[in-house]
Formats: C-alpha cells, sequence, structure tokens
C-alpha cells in the first residue's frame, strides 16, 4: 500500500478558519479498540498536526495495509487524528486549536477521534467530537508508549500498551525519540479500527503484513 493509497488528508491549521470556539476541556469515554467503524464506514483518514504528519503517513500506511478494512481514495473523514497542535501563521495554540475541532465537528457518530493525550490543547479537542475518542501518548492516554529506549543508532524500542492493558514491545526502524508519538498516534487508529495489539506491534516493527 502507498502513501496516495492510504487516503490520509494532511489537514492544514491554516485551513480550518471558520470554526466555532471550542468547549470546555472535557475528554469523552475511550473508544473500544476493535469497534466496527470500519464495517459501517469507509476508513479515509484525516490527519492534522504542526508536526509529525509525514512520519505518521508512513506509519499509518504500514499498519492500515492489515487492518481489517481497506483504506479509501475519497468521501468525508471517517477518522480525525490530532497529533498535537502549534502556533501557525501567528495564531495563538488556542485558536489553532478551536480551528482544528472543525475535523471533529465533522466526523460521523460511528466515526472515530484520536488526540494526542501529552498536548492539552489537542486533548481539549475531545468535547468537540461526535465520535467515540481514543487518547493516546507517552505520559498518558488510552494508548500508550512506555518504557522508550534507543538503540546505538538513537532507533526507539517502547512497550505499546491498549485500553485493555494488553501490551506489546515495538522496535521501530527510523531514529528519533519523536518518533514513539508518531508511532502511537498510528497505533491508535489501527487499534480503533479492529487490529489486534500484536499486529499493530509487529506491524510498525515492519516484521510482515499478515
Amino acid at each position: 500500500m502507498t502513501l496516495r493509497e492510504v487516503a490520509v488528508l494532511c489537514a492544514d491549521l491554516a485551513g480550518a478558519r471558520s470554526a466555532s470556539a471550542s468547549a470546555s476541556p472535557s475528554p469523552s469515554p475511550a473508544a473500544s479498540p476493535g469497534a466496527s467503524l470500519s464495517a459501517s464506514l469507509p476508513l479515509v483518514v484525516a490527519l492534522a498536526g504542526a508536526v509529525g504528519k509525514r512520519s505518521t503517513t508512513a506509519l499509518l500506511a504500514r499498519l492500515l495495509a492489515v487492518a481489517p478494512a481497506p483504506a479509501t481514495g475519497g468521501g468525508a473523514p471517517s477518522v480525525a487524528v490530532v497529533l498535537n497542535v502549534g502556533c501557525t501563521q501567528g495564531a495563538s495554540k488556542q485558536a489553532s486549536a478551536t480551528a482544528l475541532g472543525t475535523l471533529l465537528d465533522a466526523l460521523p457518530a460511528d466515526g472515530l477521534a484520536v488526540l494526542n493525550a501529552d498536548d492539552p490543547y489537542a486533548l481539549s479537542l475531545a468535547a468537540r467530537s461526535n465520535a467515540p475518542v481514543l487518547t493516546f501518548g507517552r505520559t498518558s492516554g488510552d494508548v500508550r508508549a512506555a518504557a522508550v529506549t534507543l538503540d546505538q543508532l538513537g532507533r526507539p524500542s517502547f512497550t505499546l500498551t491498549d485500553p485493555r492493558g494488553a501490551a506489546a514491545r515495538v522496535r521501530l526502524g527510523l531514529p528519533g525519540a519523536d518518533q514513539v508519538s508518531y508511532a502511537a498516534a498510528a497505533a491508535a487508529v489501527a487499534l480503533g479500527v479492529g487490529l489486534g495489539i500484536d499486529r499493530v506491534a509487529a506491524a510498525l516493527g515492519g516484521r510482515g503484513e499478515g
């Protein structure tokens, strides 16, 4: 599966200026991994964030190649992912978060919102979502990447834990500790559409597509 085939829509902060003010932070209950989102909706993922979109897109391509339903090339997003919130074109983080909320406003009730629990601005968008919310992070979140280590080449390994407490060790091929958060985001999407944690861990580490 190529990056184009994954149909990740890289949402620019500047492209969502018409949002209304966001509600007070109040995270929704975590979506259950394995929920049947993909049974009723085309899998179209909208990915937003100040940094990390390219790396997360590549990881999603690997994961969605083994997901229960294929990604599609068009249509409204059924999954929205907010990696992080930054200042864009002079806007404050709060203003940027408010703009990003339009992605979550548009989600169907049987869709999925995936938010960075380590970023308070991203997490505050949970109240904007019409869909269940699944969070990810290194220090908190429904899907957590913990016990991070780096090898001599700077490639991270970590323990991935899903919302039910199942865990698997992951070793990434790309160097950089920042890759851990992006991998956790991609893992949350895959878990949210029904992929098991062992297959998620194997795919993130490039150990097969079956």
